[in-house]
């Protein structure tokens, strides 16, 4: 994990409150999912092989992305798509077209990824 529930509960001021054994699942997810948008850099390199400016984008990307799994659920890419129950339905379409809504990531958090250059495809 890239962020500790310290640092997203106390630098972060991360939304979650619920159990400490959700939001540790929902920041190794997140990690995870940062590790697959930024091809495996972090991994080879190892976070403290980032730049200062570079760590701290990446654990905004990571409590960024914790908090829309908190909202949103941690399976199927954190988003709805359909779901009915008795006579109540709920559709969640992506609008739009951008990266980060086709990989089920954080807007806020992909910015801070953005920031970081370990998204571009080659570097």
């Amino acid at each position: 994990m890239y962020v500790d529930i310290k640092h997203y509960r106390k630098v972060f001021k991360g939304t979650f409150s619920g159990r400490v054994a959700d939001l540790r699942r929902m920041l190794r997810a997140a990690s995870a999912k940062v590790d697959e948008l930024t091809f495996g850099r972090i991994a080879r390199i190892g976070f403290d092989g980032l730049t200062p400016f570079q760590q701290e984008c990446v654990k905004e990307a990571v409590c960024h992305q914790a908090d829309y799994y908190a909202r949103n659920g941690v399976e199927n890419g954190g988003a709805i798509r359909s779901y009915r129950a008795l006579d109540v339905s709920v559709w969640y379409d992506r609008l739009g077209n951008s990266r980060a809504e086709a990989e089920g990531f954080s807007q806020m958090g992909f910015v801070w990824l953005e920031r970081s250059g370990l998204t571009a495809r080659s570097v």
